[in-house]
């Protein structure tokens, strides 16, 4: 049986993780701190779930929410 990766912190957010600074900021100072970080979050303007690595460290879950209306408001 295949194991599974374990996490010292696994972060799940209701914003956009494109624009949260502050997820961000956090996520990667865990990582650099030697944490196995993974952040769980909804993004915009994409087509299907994602997973990807950010260069910090940081592994990514991402899950599509629709799409931003572009209009001005």
């Amino acid at each position: 049986m295949k194991r599974r990766p374990r996490y010292d912190v696994c972060a799940s957010v209701i914003s956009d993780l494109q624009f949260d600074a502050r997820v961000w900021k956090e996520a990667r100072s865990l990582a650099a701190g030697g944490r196995s970080v993974l952040l769980v979050g909804p993004v915009f303007d994409i087509d299907r779930p994602r997973r990807r690595f950010d260069p910090s460290g940081v592994e990514v879950h991402e899950f599509p929410i629709g799409r931003r209306d572009r209009r001005k408001s």
